[in-house]
């Protein structure tokens, strides 16, 4: 089932007009399968394809053309002086020319005409790709373009990232605009007719990627987390195929460097995976982490001592990301399946060695298993079997039901550990409904002396401390309940 089932029927009637009068857009983001679906739609049909990448003339562009006429059919039946020398090249006809004039006295240069020829018999539908990447300005490339689809009556074809027409990035990153849009819209209207814009094809690509993988693991790892890869790669923003193949291809390489001891813990490798993608397509795409992004620990505290404080703090380009990813449970982004240094070591520079690797694990709390106590389990639900994540639960409830749970940072794990498995459907509560039992569980330890009465903000602030120091932290920490509780 085809993503874009709008594409074929509207091309098909398009190329069936003679003489048209106005041109096509295939619009799509940057690396979403725009090329490759209109290809596939190409099939069997007589076309021309030419790529517009770089060109920076009108002179550029016709070179574009002839080259891929002569790239089309090797030269071959391009008129009379293609037979003539079909294989000839620029010099070589300058030469020819440069005889013919003093034989004769006229001058022709047969290298432009030959070039003529080729161009005239190029078939009527031209595809121009990669609009965006010319170096000109939009107003200059459709008027043109302009020639083709008014004075020589082609059916055209045009694919483009239309937002990157219009905006371009200046030296520090910031999108500016590369001509007005006003501008841009009056001479759009006078070339393209109609604009078709395509969705990436996820499953298309899953189905290629996934059905190369090599042998020895992740052919057998990856396949069953199809629906999770797809989710993360939506929930992503990003809409390029091609940060998902690359993310996807530097994990299955990572896969064969992770130790089997680690490897054989199912729940735990879904978690690495899932932090995997969403942190590699966020770092590839460009402009959307930093390396100073990946401290997962100095992010949490930042939160951490703002909510204390009542501080309003501008989000960083990580909290972005795990905002992003906060209605996927599986995606974490909190060092728990991935460490900072392994994650820089994997993502950022591309590689680690075996003993980076391994040291890498051995900080990854989400693979320690710790089970002591059930709270700690119940903390580890993203990464247990569904049944220990029901006995936690059972444990804990019985551990209330007695009182016997008193440290603050404990009583703070299990209620915020509660608002995520509400929030992920495991826990058959509200958030309004956790808030109320927490409040009620505190006031009770209270009155039974059990407790002291509320800390100061300067104690909850050590307990917040005390706690992501242990290599923990807090679920749900972002969330008006956890602040309430």
């Amino acid at each position: 089932m085809t993503a874009n089932p709008h594409l074929a029927p509207i091309l098909d009637n398009f190329v069936t007009q003679k003489s048209p009068g106005f041109a096509v857009m295939v619009h799509a983001p940057w690396g979403a399968g725009k090329t490759h679906a209109v290809k596939a739609w190409l099939t069997e049909k007589q076309h021309l394809y030419i790529s517009l990448f770089g060109v920076d003339s009108a002179a550029a562009v016709e070179e574009a053309l002839f080259q891929a006429a002569l790239d089309r059919d090797g030269g071959k039946e391009t008129g009379k002086l293609a037979k003539l020398s079909s294989r000839a090249s620029d010099t070589a006809l300058k030469l020819l020319s440069g005889a013919f004039g003093k034989a004769t006295n006229f001058s022709i240069d047969l290298s432009s005409v030959y070039r003529k020829s080729v161009i005239s018999m190029a078939p009527d539908l031209l595809v121009f790709d990669d609009l965006e990447r010319a170096q000109l300005s939009p107003p200059q490339l459709l008027s043109i373009i302009n020639r083709f689809v008014e004075h020589e009556n082609k059916s055209v074809i045009l694919i483009a990232n239309e937002d990157e027409l219009i905006t371009k990035k200046d030296d520090a990153g910031a999108e500016v605009l590369s001509v007005q849009k006003s501008d841009y819209s009056r001479w759009r209207e006078k070339v393209v007719g109609r604009k078709i814009t395509l969705k990436p094809e996820v499953d298309l690509a899953l189905d290629a990627i996934l059905g190369n993988l090599p042998d020895g693991g992740p052919d057998k790892f990856l396949p069953p987390h199809r629906a999770m890869i797809h989710q993360i790669f939506l929930l992503s923003g990003t809409g390029n195929l091609r940060l998902l193949r690359q993310s996807l291809g530097e994990f299955t390489r990572f896969f064969f460097d992770i130790p089997d001891n680690y490897r054989n813990q199912p729940k735990a490798m879904e978690g690495l995976l899932a932090d995997f993608l969403a942190l590699s397509v966020a770092w590839h795409a460009g402009d959307r982490l930093t390396r100073s992004d990946f401290n997962f620990r100095a992010n949490s505290m930042r939160r951490a001592v703002a909510q204390v404080n009542s501080k309003v703090m501008q989000k960083s380009n990580m909290e972005v990301l795990q905002i992003a990813y906060s209605s996927f449970d599986r995606v974490g982004l909190d060092g728990r399946h991935l460490p900072t240094e392994l994650a820089l070591q994997i993502i950022v520079d591309g590689h680690a060695t075996e003993q980076e690797i391994g040291a890498g694990f051995a900080q990854a709390d989400a693979f320690k298993q710790i089970v002591q106590e059930a709270w700690r389990s119940l903390y580890w639900w993203r990464s247990i079997d569904e049944a220990e994540v029901k006995t936690a639960i059972q444990a804990v409830e019985a551990e209330l039901q007695a009182e016997t749970l008193t440290l603050p940072n404990v009583i703070l794990h299990v209620f915020s550990t509660y608002l995520s498995l509400s929030h992920a459907g495991i826990l058959d509560q509200t958030e309004a409904e956790i808030v109320s039992q927490a409040q009620a569980y505190v006031s009770s330890l209270e009155n039974s002396g059990k407790i002291s009465a509320s800390g100061s903000p300067d104690r909850v602030r050590q307990w917040l401390h005390d706690d992501n120091s242990a290599g923990l932290g807090y679920s749900s920490r972002d969330s008006e309940a956890f602040v309430s509780i």
